[in-house]
């Protein structure tokens, strides 16, 4: 990741602000459930490329 810090916001407010992997390591993150939500979608996409190919 090429990110030394992450903020994130919440209806306009700052929810949290650190190093981005210890947001991903940290439980209820919201930068944390962005990473894994776009994980899971890459995946998806791949494998979904896979079957129809």
């Amino acid at each position: 990741m090429d990110s030394t810090m992450v903020l994130a916001l919440s209806d306009g407010k700052i929810v949290e602000y650190d190093e981005p992997m210890k947001l991903m390591e940290e439980e209820g993150s919201l930068f944390g459930q962005l990473v894994k939500e776009y994980w899971s979608h890459v995946h998806s996409a791949e494998s979904w490329g896979k079957l129809t190919n």
